[in-house]
């Protein structure tokens, strides 16, 4: 027996490359229409994704109602006000300041308009603006009866500490939230603030006690 006796025969498969050659050709013939039916499929679902009308949020659908009960009346003070309150919270500061300056025009003395703008230039950085207001709002309580009653008086009292605070006036910080606390002495915000201010004077014991108090009131 010989070496060539022992080899191995191999079939060679001759029509091989013949069947590879026509799997490419389909390749080639049906690529090129793959690609366009995936193109023609995005495109026509992006059309549809643009066509379909997009749902308002919720805030935007609040906000739209806010908008048309002050177009039908213009002189609904109320509905301005919340509108404003709305464009407030929504971002949009300089509508808010709008509608509240349209209030304020008939009605000077609205401490509701004054405090809603004090509250949108303080967001805007404008802290002299919002001083002014809660001032206007704190100095048309006087001394009247249910002044120490209301609210407003105590939230003006205690914004003007924290604006006093801001521009490193701590003495006049503590004075104004003093104020605010005698209207209301378990407001731990307020307290919060009266101890920063008696930080900064030095007066380290005092803001200990007032931390510690505001901690006891907080919710």
């Amino acid at each position: 027996m010989t070496k060539t006796d022992l080899e191995p025969v191999v079939d060679h498969d001759v029509s091989a490359p013949e069947r590879s050659d026509r799997a490419l050709g389909r390749f080639l013939r049906i690529g090129p229409l793959v690609l366009v039916v995936a193109v023609v499929a995005f495109g026509l679902f992006y059309w549809f994704d643009q066509r379909t009308p997009q749902v308002p949020s919720i805030v935007a659908q609040q906000i739209g109602r806010a908008e048309t009960a002050v177009r039908e009346d213009p002189n609904n003070v109320p509905a301005r006000i919340t509108l404003a309150v709305m464009y407030h919270e929504a971002g949009r500061l300089d509508e808010a300041v709008t509608q509240l300056d349209e209030v304020l025009k008939v009605d000077e003395a609205n401490a509701d308009a004054r405090m809603a703008k004090g509250r949108v230039l303080m967001d805007k950085g404008d802290l002299l603006g919002a001083s002014a207001e809660f001032r206007t709002v704190s100095e048309s309580f006087g001394d009247g009866e249910f002044a120490g009653a209301d609210t407003r008086l105590q939230s003006s009292l205690y914004w003007l500490g924290v604006i006093a605070l801001k521009q490193d006036q701590p003495q006049q910080a503590l004075d104004q939230i003093a104020r605010a606390l005698v209207i209301n002495p378990t407001d731990s915000d307020a307290l919060l603030v009266h101890g920063q201010a008696q930080a900064k004077l030095g007066e380290h014991q005092a803001a200990i006690d007032a931390y510690r108090k505001a901690l006891t009131f907080v919710p």
